[in-house]
């Protein structure tokens, strides 16, 4: 029988800082433009000077979207003015059964460059992997739900 330790449903605060240094979607952009070409990193800095500028897009931008790096830099703009409270989604794996996530935010790449960009210290996520590991990667000490 294998045993999997898993993290409860419930969103979890998550230092920013920790989950920066495991994914950086600022530093390595998990996004690509529309040749399939991985966009330059993006600069904190940029998205200041966008929401200087006015040059945000809403969340519901009306199928103007490009994947252009500057349609991902007004994004990021926009949900650092208007903060959105949906967690964002992490996955740390489960490496002692072979599983290692290949980035580990799932979803909400957007609203965490907005968290760093804001400055906040944490960001509420979805975690799911290992407790182990969510305890060695983001210093958060779980509750344990144990599925067999």
């Amino acid at each position: 029988m294998i045993e999997f330790r898993l993290i409860g449903l419930d969103p979890m605060a998550v230092p920013v800082g920790k989950l920066r240094a495991i994914s950086d979607p600022l530093l390595t952009p998990p996004w690509f433009d529309r040749a399939g070409v991985r966009i330059a990193p993006i600069r904190a800095v940029e998205v200041k000077l966008a929401i200087d500028r006015g040059d945000i897009l809403p969340s519901h931008w009306g199928g103007k979207w490009s994947f252009a790096r500057e349609d991902h830099i007004a994004r990021i703009a926009a949900l650092a003015v208007d903060k959105d409270p949906t967690p964002i989604d992490v996955d740390v794996g489960f490496p002692d059964h072979g599983y290692f996530a290949p980035w580990a935010i799932s979803d909400g790449n957007h609203r965490f460059c907005a968290a760093i960009v804001r400055g906040d210290q944490f960001i509420e996520a979805n975690v799911r992997g290992d407790t182990g590991q969510v305890e060695k990667l983001l210093g958060i000490v779980p509750l344990l739900r144990v599925v067999t």
